[in-house]
């Protein structure tokens, strides 16, 4: 199994960064010793692996990589990070359309919190209603539930110290829906 395929599991089944000097640590090197396995992207022999494993206390298959895939980490106003998580295939077959952002406020709390990763489809069916998506409006982006009625759209938040935003329906074209909610992944402090 690669050192970078090893680092993307890691990070994917750990739900947090794994830098090179934790796969030192594991391996029992030096982090320049193991920068020099990630500049030739190398081929990890089975002592590695099982000393990776015993350490973060992972199970890893030779094929594992396979199973995930990349999404790219946005911030405000769609600005992609050179952050990434793995989602497993499994979890969606489309990459092209799954994207995640971290989110910066406690609007949607306690279901989605500050710091949280929320991941979203750009694909989606429809807009029903109570569903939570990255709604642009006025240059601003909110994670908000959608609650439509004939006369206005509102744009709720789950934590009652934040206000929801109403839009009349005939303004609809100044929001831009960018993505329904797929999954959440948990920061925890």
């Amino acid at each position: 199994m690669y050192i970078k395929d090893v680092q993307d599991t890691l990070r994917r089944l750990k739900n947090t960064n794994i830098s090179q000097g934790d796969i030192a640590k594991a391996i029992n090197t030096t982090r320049s010793n193991v920068s020099q396995l990630f500049a030739k992207n190398s081929d990890l022999d089975e002592d590695k692996i099982k000393k990776i494993e015993s350490y973060f206390n992972v199970k890893l298959s030779s094929d594992m990589s396979f199973d995930f895939i990349k999404v790219p980490i946005y911030q405000d106003q769609m600005q992609q990070t050179k952050d990434f998580i793995c989602l497993s295939k499994k979890e969606s077959t489309d990459r092209e359309s799954i994207f995640a952002i971290k989110v910066n406020t406690n609007s949607m709390s306690p279901y989605i919190n500050k710091g949280d990763i929320a991941v979203f489809n750009k694909n989606f069916e429809k807009i029903e209603d109570g569903k939570i998506f990255l709604i642009k409006f006025k240059n601003n982006l909110y994670i908000k539930r959608i609650l439509n009625n004939m006369s206005t759209i509102i744009l709720k938040s789950d934590n009652k110290d934040y206000t929801d935003i109403v839009i009349d329906s005939f303004k609809t074209d100044e929001i831009e829906i960018l993505g329904a909610l797929h999954s959440i992944i948990r920061y925890e402090n």
